[in-house]
């Protein structure tokens, strides 16, 4: 992680654009990719990185993809705790195969939704 962090979004809606504008205050990092369930908030948040200039960036089909991409550095989860187990097993099977470089993940709150779920994200 050379120079600036790149950080990809899993999950477009409210809470990350929530995210993305407290990334006006963030150093060193740019928001570069993003992935939701549907093309047009993925779309969204998009534009609004652009326009406050904290990324230009790229959007993803699934979480693989974006994981994938090589300036990924880290991912910001921010989609519904239902889906996260499934997110964060998706990461690991890429970045035990290689596929992926991610070194980082921040997860909203909650982790899970329950204790089981979340000794399985851990």
């Amino acid at each position: 992680m050379a120079g600036r962090i790149g950080v990809g979004f899993v999950g477009t809606g409210f809470i990350a654009e929530f995210h993305a504008r407290s990334w006006t205050s963030v150093r060193d990092g740019d928001i570069v990719a993003a992935t939701s369930r549907t093309r047009k908030s993925g779309e969204s948040l998009a534009n609004l990185c652009r326009e406050l200039r904290v990324g230009d960036p790229v959007v993803c089909d699934n979480v693989a993809e974006l994981v994938r991409l090589p300036e990924v550095d880290a991912v910001w989860i921010t989609a519904p705790n239902y889906e996260r187990l499934p997110i964060i097993e998706t990461i690991v099977e890429e970045v035990k195969s290689g596929r992926s470089k991610v070194r980082a993940v921040a997860i909203e709150k909650p982790l899970a939704r329950n204790v089981r779920e979340a000794e399985r994200i851990i």
